[in-house]
């Protein structure tokens, strides 16, 4: 029973390694997306920097830069409006909206960003189709058939994401204990024997990597 702790502590060990770096790596990414963003902002750059604060979005996390990021492109998008700069506000918003958006898994990320940008968004695509000649009212009405559209989020799969990451996790649990049957030379074993040993991992390893692939097309 000990051996089997120990080669279970050794594969969440490696799990949590695994998980710490990717973390590192996201917001290494995105911290760095985020200082060319503020450069080219300081520029007067909003196009230049409209897409490197997207970029810091496609590295969302629940914390650090990217939520930084997020809300300084709210920030941005709200300054172009009071500047009059309402075509570069629309696209701050745009940007917003999509990279949170992509950014979606079993939950939608900073909601309260998505739902601050979708009446700007759905006002300025009212006045351009509409065009100069529109009445206010006319215009608002179609912001308000633009923003019905906008607030109708399509569903998220929560579970299907769950069984996303379950078979995820079950596919490297089951890779790392199929590394420890057959490379542990301390048993002198033969192939077929640790194929025996091992037909139940296989199967897992198998079903899981199968159920990783499938679940992450539907949800």
């Amino acid at each position: 029973m000990n051996k089997y702790k120990k080669q279970i502590m050794i594969v969440l060990s490696i799990a949590a390694a695994f998980f710490a770096f990717w973390a590192g790596l996201m917001e290494y990414r995105a911290s760095g997306e985020l200082e060319k963003a503020r450069a080219f902002r300081e520029a007067s750059n909003y196009e230049a920097a409209d897409r490197h604060y997207f970029q810091a979005l496609n590295w969302y996390a629940p914390w650090g830069s990217s939520q930084t990021a997020a809300e300084e492109l709210m920030e941005l998008g709200r300054e172009h409006l009071g500047q009059g700069r309402h075509t570069q506000a629309y696209q701050s918003f745009l940007r917003l909206r999509g990279g949170l958006m992509a950014a979606r898994s079993f939950y939608l990320p900073r909601a309260d960003l998505i739902e601050a940008a979708n009446p700007f968004i759905a006002l300025y695509l009212a006045e351009q189709k509409l065009g100069p000649q529109a009445s206010r009212d006319e215009i608002n009405a179609q912001a308000q058939l633009y923003l019905q559209l906008y607030a109708e989020n399509p569903p998220i799969g929560e579970g299907w994401h769950f069984l996303t990451i379950a078979g995820f996790l079950g596919w490297v649990i089951a890779g790392f204990r199929l590394i420890a049957i057959f490379f542990d030379n301390r048993r002198l074993l033969n192939v077929r024997q640790r194929f025996q040993q091992g037909r139940a991992v296989i199967l897992l390893f198998i079903c899981a990597y199968g159920l990783w692939l499938f679940s992450m097309t539907r949800a």
